[in-house]
């Protein structure tokens, strides 16, 4: 197995460099689509987004796939404990959720730096994805330790951005949803 460097990823590549050299070129050239083609830029950013997602958290799956795999068999020979198998798998599923979380991050942050309005709310979007996962998916397959560890985590930071959002209010609605300056 090889992470990051095998033909799935040459494949999402082209796919994804494809996607995001067509919204690039449609949106030199804005100005002579017509009715509905002014819909093809945002789509084929939307999924040229999707398919980085997608590689990315298909790539660290398998990732962990195959070391879980390569520690049962550690297992069955005396090498590994089953506790250590437990932890890699609560790891795993971890890694997914922060995955998710850093990619609407970042996502948000290129909307903010390029005062882009709806990339700010796709970013706001897809930071609800790592949320979502932690209440119906993590919150069922981690272990009780990893399970309260990031619930807690989540709590601090809904409490935080709760505290500034409430803090800064008419600030932070005035920016998220002010129409582009350009």
């Amino acid at each position: 197995f090889q992470p990051f460097l095998n033909e799935r990823v040459l494949a999402f590549s082209v796919g994804t460099l494809t996607t995001g050299l067509a919204a690039r070129f449609l949106l030199s050239s804005q100005h002579i689509l017509k009715g509905k083609e002014v819909l093809l830029p945002p789509f084929f950013i939307i999924l040229s987004t999707a398919l980085t997602l997608g590689i990315l958290s298909i790539e660290m799956m398998m990732y962990f796939k195959h070391q879980i795999l390569l520690s049962r068999e550690m297992q069955t020979t005396g090498i590994w404990s089953s506790q250590e198998v437990e932890v890699l798998e609560n790891i795993g599923n971890l890694a997914l959720t922060i995955l998710w979380g850093i990619f609407g991050s970042v996502i948000f942050s290129v909307g903010i730096l390029r005062n882009w309005k709806l990339v700010r709310l796709g970013g706001l979007g897809f930071l609800t994805l790592p949320v979502l996962k932690l209440f119906l998916y993590d919150s069922f397959a981690l272990s009780q330790g990893y399970r309260v560890a990031a619930f807690i985590t989540l709590g601090i930071i809904l409490l935080f951005g709760g505290f500034l959002f409430q803090k800064y209010q008419s600030a932070i609605k005035d920016f998220l949803f002010e129409e582009n300056p350009s």
